[in-house]
C-alpha cells in the first residue's frame, strides 16, 4: 500500500454543504472557511425560522444539490415578522452562492454581528 493515493470522498452532511464543495473536480482549490460560513448561514437560518433553507423532507440528493446551487431561501421577515433585517442581511450574505460573495475575514462577520 505504500506509495497509494487515498481519495477521500465528501465528508459532512451534504444538507448543510456549500455550493462549491458540490463541485468535485476543484474541492482541493476551492475549499476554505468561507464554505464554513455558508454551513453558518444555513443554521443561523434555520434556527431563526425552524425550517432549514434549502431541504424538504423526501427531497433526493440531486433536488437538495439543485437547491442549494440555485435557490434563493425565503426571506426570513416573511417568516418570523418580527426578525431584526440587519441580521437577516448578515445570514443571506454568508448563504453566498460563491464564496467571494460572504465575508472574506472572520472579523468582519463578528463586527457585523456586534452592530446587530
Amino acid at each position: 500500500m505504500a506509495g497509494e493515493s487515498i481519495s477521500i470522498g465528501p465528508v459532512g452532511t451534504p444538507a448543510y454543504f456549500s455550493p462549491e464543495q458540490f463541485d468535485f473536480t476543484n474541492r482541493r482549490t476551492v475549499l476554505d472557511f468561507r464554505s464554513d460560513l455558508f454551513c453558518l448561514g444555513v443554521t443561523m437560518y434555520q434556527m431563526a425560522t425552524g425550517q432549514h433553507p434549502f431541504w424538504s423532507p423526501g427531497d433526493t440528493s440531486q433536488a437538495l444539490y439543485n437547491k442549494i446551487t440555485t435557490l434563493v431561501p425565503q426571506p426570513i421577515g416573511g417568516v418570523v415578522s418580527t426578525f431584526p433585517p440587519e441580521l437577516e442581511e448578515i445570514i443571506f450574505r454568508l448563504l453566498g452562492k460563491s464564496p467571494h460573495l460572504r465575508y472574506r475575514r472572520c472579523d468582519q462577520l463578528i463586527d457585523a454581528l456586534g452592530r446587530v
